[in-house]
């Protein structure tokens, strides 16, 4: 029988381990396989030190014996009085089976936020929820207050003072920078939730911070990440994985527009060779575009976003809109965090005809009442171009259901002449998320982008 113990490490006796499985766990924790001697009734013992994840090492050692020593406070946590759906409550049931170490795959708009509000008032422990940035925590904060008002929680930064709430939001940068901080939330906190993983286990750093936080109960959230890559395995978060099925997806339409703009224009400020005639064509799509997007929000009940990644476009697209009545607001990295969840809140309040941002927005952030994204980014756009950034953005539409939202879900993909093959390479990504439909491309020889909308109906 090999024994181990579990706190923020798991430590084997290397004399307990036949070779074979020595060989195997060098080869599953490469990068991170330490060792440690120490003194036991004055014999020296070699131990194998591993990431506190002991699905893995149950998958090498099916009759390994762990004497799990972490701790967690508890908290009197106000009721969460609420309903899961279906699918959270299948989520729920494999979590449990795995003893809520594991990771849980689902898609944009599924209620992952929900979830981890239920889970933490039902079990009664601090929560950490970790995310990658800030504009992230900002957004978790908004559902926060949103959905459970009465929970209590706290933005952990470096002047902590060392007090848990029911939940406690920080960066893995700050966790990064701060391991005192890492101590004090270990054997304390009960219940881990990392959000978007596939953007955390990016860095190394990140990951042998997280191996430092010795946390019971451990959930890794992501929509995109891909459970099969080598890499990922080797990333030892958990050998449990939770995916989601039957999920009633929100429906969306790709509607793309070939719009007769001279190739010579570059929207993602590119290498024109005339930059005088590249300028006046940007200044003659901006006023298509405008008309366009005033086209859409005529009635005030379509929500619109615009998308761009270029703080100088969004500017400029801002200026010509509110010219023409479009109540727009930008979100971008010049804007202040704290007045992001403001923004999105008068803009489901009916302040704002329209939403101009870029990446700011792609992930975890609940745009609630949206129902169209205009992209306009050309060039480069590598959220545009790969399935995580593109499924992120396009989950944006997925927020609320069409109760509450009762326009259809769609994206119109602008495409300038000459550029139909970098649309195509984008098709292809479309068409490999669930639920989303790409219509055949609408050829016009206008530039005039309100016309090819009028005549669409």
């Amino acid at each position: 029988m090999v024994k181990a113990i579990l706190d923020n490490k798991l430590r084997i006796k290397r004399s307990d381990l036949s070779r074979e499985q020595l060989n195997t766990i060098r080869e599953k924790f490469s990068f991170i396989i330490k060792g440690e001697s120490v003194q036991l009734h004055g014999v020296t013992e070699h131990l194998v030190i591993l990431p506190p994840n002991p699905s893995f090492v149950k998958e090498i050692i099916p009759d390994i014996e762990i004497k799990d020593i972490r701790k967690f406070e508890t908290i009197d946590s106000p009721d969460f009085d609420c309903t899961l759906r279906p699918h959270q409550e299948q989520w729920d049931k494999e979590l449990k089976e795995c003893e809520y170490d594991a990771i849980l795959k689902a898609p944009t708009s599924s209620g992952k936020s929900f979830y981890v509000l239920k889970k933490q008032a039902d079990m009664k422990v601090p929560a950490l929820y970790i995310a990658y940035q800030t504009t992230h925590i900002v957004n978790m904060e908004r559902d926060i207050s949103k959905h459970h008002p009465e929970c209590r929680y706290q933005r952990i930064t470096g002047d902590w003072d060392g007090e848990l709430k029911d939940i406690n939001l920080c960066t893995i940068q700050l966790l990064n920078k701060r391991p005192d901080i890492v101590e004090k939330l270990s054997n304390r906190a009960g219940l881990l939730f990392l959000d978007e993983l596939h953007l955390i286990l990016g860095g190394e750093q990140f990951r042998n911070t997280l191996y430092g936080l010795s946390i019971k109960y451990k959930i890794a959230l992501s929509a995109t990440i891909d459970v099969k890559e080598k890499g990922f395995t080797k990333a030892a978060w958990s050998a449990n994985i939770v995916d989601t099925e039957d999920f009633n997806i929100v429906p969306i339409i790709v509607i793309p527009i070939l719009l007769q703009f001279d190739p010579i224009f570059d929207i993602m400020g590119g290498n024109a060779t005339d930059k005088k005639r590249a300028y006046g064509m940007e200044k003659k799509f901006i006023r298509s575009l405008t008309d366009g997007v005033e086209h859409l929000v005529k009635d005030r009940k379509r929500h619109i976003m615009v998308y761009n990644d270029l703080n100088e476009t969004q500017e400029a697209y801002k200026k010509v809109f509110e010219k023409k009545g479009i109540r727009s607001a930008v979100i971008n990295n010049n804007t202040v965090k704290k007045d992001v969840p403001k923004i999105l809140s008068d803009f489901e309040d009916g302040l704002y005809d329209s939403i101009i941002s870029g990446v700011m927005v792609r992930e975890s952030v609940s745009i609630y009442k949206l129902s169209v994204i205009v992209q306009t980014a050309q060039i480069d756009a590598s959220e545009f171009h790969n399935k995580n950034g593109l499924e992120q953005a396009t989950g944006r539409l997925r927020r609320l259901d069409e109760n509450i939202c009762p326009h259809k879900k769609v994206v119109i993909d602008l495409i300038f002449s000459g550029m139909e093959n970098k649309f195509h390479s984008r098709k292809a990504v479309y068409e490999s998320i669930q639920g989303v439909k790409v219509l055949d491309i609408i050829e016009s020889k206008s530039t005039d982008f309100r016309y090819i909308l009028e005549r669409m109906g």
